[in-house]
C-alpha cells in the first residue's frame, strides 16, 4: 500500500509541475493547424492591372502562399488533445504503446511488450513533451515524466515478478509528415519488489505510430480535395487574368493609336510652325523689296524732272535729242518696276493669305477659334502667335483634363502654380508619402534599407531575396 501511495503522490507532483509550466509549451507548426489561416491575398493585387509583371509576381505569390496555407490547414497534429496513439516499437522493449493525449503536451502512457531476453513487461505512466528543434523534414522532442513498471526478470531461480518505478528523460525525433520516428531514453529510479533498491533503464527504439498514419492519410486526402477545389478557383482566377490581359491589350492598343494621333499631331503643329516662319521670312523679304523699289522710283521720278529741265533749257538740237533718249529709257526703266512692284504686291497679298491660313489651323490645333484675323481663345488662355497658350506662369495645356493645369514639380496655391515641398516618383505633388516610400530631399523614395528597390512603375518591391511579411519591411526569405 505504502508504495502505491509513494506512486501516486509522485504523479500528483508531477502534473502540478505541468501545470506550472504550461506556458512554456511551444506553439509547433503541427499545433496551430487550427489557427485561422492568413489570407493569400494581398491588399494590392488588383491596383495596377495593367502592369504584367505585377500581375507575374502577385500569381507566383498566390501559388506560394496557398501551397503554405494548405500545408497548415491539413498538417498531421501528432499530439491532438483526448486523443488515444497506438504505435508498434521495435528496440528495447518491443511491443506496443499506447498514449492518450491531454492538454498541454500531457499524455498518458501504456507500454505492453518483451525485451531481447523475453522478459514481460507492463508500464504504466505520465509523461510530457516540448519541441526543442524542428525543420521541414524533422522535428526533436524531448520527453519526461514518471513511470511504474511491472514485469519479468531473470535471475538464478528462474523468472520473478519485478516492480520498479521510474524517471524517464528522453529525445524522440519523429520525421515531419509520416508515422515514423525514432527514440532514445534513459530511466533512472528504484525497484519495489524483489527489493528496495536503486534501479535504471535505457533503450533505443523505433516506432510506427498507426493513429498518426491515420491521420496521415486523412491529410493526404484533405490536402487532394483542397487542391482540387482550390485548383477550380485558381482556373477561374486564371480567366480573370485572360480578361484583364485582353482588357489591357485593347487599351493599350488605344493608347498606341492615341499617342500616334499625337505624335502626328504635334508634327503637324511643327510643320505648321516651320511653314509659318518661312512665310514670315519670305513677307519680310518681299517688303524689303518693295522699300528698295519705291526708293528707285521716286529716284526715277526726280531723274525725270531732271531731264525735262534740262531739255527746256538746252538749244543745242544734238543735245535735245539724247536728253530725250534718257527720259524714254527712263520711262521704260520706270513702267518695269511699276510692273515689279505689282507682282511683289500681288505675291505680298498670297503670302498674307498662307499666313492667315496658317494661323487659323495654329489657332484650331491649339483649342481656340480664328475669326477676323484674330485667334478668341478659351477662358484661362491667351493668344501667342496665333496659339492659344496658358495665362499663368509655370502652367501647360492638358488635354486630359480640358483646362490649364502646373507642370510637374509645381502645384496651384493662391491661384499661381508654385513649387512642391514634395514630390513623388512622377514629379507630382502630393502630401505625404505613400507607404512603404519614405521622404527624402523633397521627394520620396524607396527605403533600401528596410530591403526595398524601386519598380519600374514607381512603386517599392522587395529586393531580389527577399519578401515582404507586410510590416513594413523586406526580410529575407526564411527569416
Amino acid at each position: 500500500m505504502k508504495y502505491l501511495l509513494i506512486l501516486l503522490l509522485t504523479i500528483s507532483t508531477f502534473l502540478l509541475f505541468a501545470d506550472e509550466n504550461k506556458k512554456e509549451v511551444n506553439n509547433t507548426p503541427e499545433s496551430t493547424s487550427e489557427k485561422e489561416v492568413k489570407s493569400p491575398e494581398k491588399k494590392n493585387v488588383v491596383t495596377n492591372i495593367a502592369k504584367k509583371e505585377a500581375a507575374k509576381t502577385v500569381e507566383k505569390e498566390i501559388k506560394e502562399t496557398l501551397a503554405e496555407n494548405l500545408k497548415r490547414t491539413c498538417a498531421i497534429n501528432y499530439s491532438k488533445p483526448y486523443t488515444l496513439d497506438t504505435a508498434l516499437i521495435v528496440g528495447t522493449p518491443n511491443g506496443f504503446d499506447f498514449k492518450f493525449w491531454l492538454p498541454f503536451n500531457i499524455n498518458l502512457e501504456s507500454i505492453i511488450g518483451v525485451d531481447f531476453d523475453k522478459n514481460f513487461l507492463l508500464s504504466l505512466g505520465v509523461n510530457h513533451k516540448f519541441n526543442s528543434y524542428q525543420n521541414k523534414v524533422i522535428a526533436l522532442d524531448i520527453d519526461y515524466g514518471t513511470k511504474f513498471i511491472m514485469g519479468t526478470q531473470l535471475d538464478d531461480d528462474g523468472r520473478s515478478l519485478k516492480l520498479s518505478l521510474n524517471f524517464p528523460i528522453g529525445i524522440t525525433i519523429p520525421i515531419k509528415n509520416s508515422a515514423i520516428s525514432f527514440s532514445t531514453y534513459f530511466a533512472p529510479g528504484f525497484t519495489i519488489k524483489p527489493l528496495l533498491d536503486w534501479d535504471y533503464s535505457w533503450g533505443i527504439t523505433f516506432i510506427y505510430n498507426f493513429e498518426v498514419a491515420k491521420r496521415e492519410r486523412g491529410s493526404r486526402k484533405c490536402l487532394s480535395g483542397k487542391l482540387g477545389q482550390l485548383g477550380g478557383k485558381y482556373d477561374k482566377l486564371g480567366g480573370k487574368f485572360d480578361e484583364l490581359g485582353g482588357k489591357f491589350n485593347d487599351l493599350q492598343s488605344e493608347n498606341e493609336g492615341l499617342s500616334l494621333k499625337n505624335k502626328a499631331l504635334e508634327a503637324e503643329k511643327a510643320s505648321l510652325a516651320f511653314e509659318k516662319q518661312k512665310l514670315e521670312d519670305d513677307k519680310s523679304k518681299l517688303e524689303s523689296e518693295n522699300k528698295n523699289l519705291e526708293s528707285n522710283l521716286v529716284n526715277m521720278e526726280e531723274e525725270k524732272k531732271k531731264i525735262e529741265d534740262q531739255i527746256k533749257n538746252t538749244s543745242s538740237s544734238e543735245e535735245t535729242e539724247s536728253l530725250k533718249k534718257q527720259l524714254e529709257e527712263l520711262k521704260k526703266q520706270k513702267e518695269e518696276a511699276e510692273a515689279e512692284k505689282e507682282r511683289l504686291k500681288k505675291e505680298k497679298e498670297d503670302l498674307n493669305k498662307n499666313l492667315e491660313k496658317n494661323n487659323k489651323k495654329t489657332c484650331e490645333l491649339s483649342g481656340g477659334n480664328f475669326s477676323n484675323g484674330r485667334c478668341n481663345c478659351p477662358t484661362g488662355r491667351v493668344s501667342q502667335n496665333s496659339k492659344c497658350v496658358c495665362a499663368g506662369v509655370n502652367q501647360r495645356w492638358s488635354d486630359k483634363y480640358n483646362k490649364c493645369t502646373c507642370l510637374k514639380g509645381y502645384s496651384k496655391k493662391n491661384g499661381s502654380c508654385q513649387k512642391c515641398k514634395l514630390t513623388s516618383y512622377w514629379g507630382n505633388c502630393v502630401s505625404k508619402c505613400p507607404k512603404p516610400q519614405v521622404e527624402w530631399k523633397s521627394r520620396c523614395v524607396c527605403p533600401s534599407s528596410k530591403g526595398y528597390k524601386r519598380a519600374s512603375n514607381g512603386s517599392c518591391v522587395c529586393k531580389h531575396g527577399y519578401k515582404d511579411y507586410g510590416d513594413g519591411f523586406c526580410l529575407k526569405a526564411g527569416n
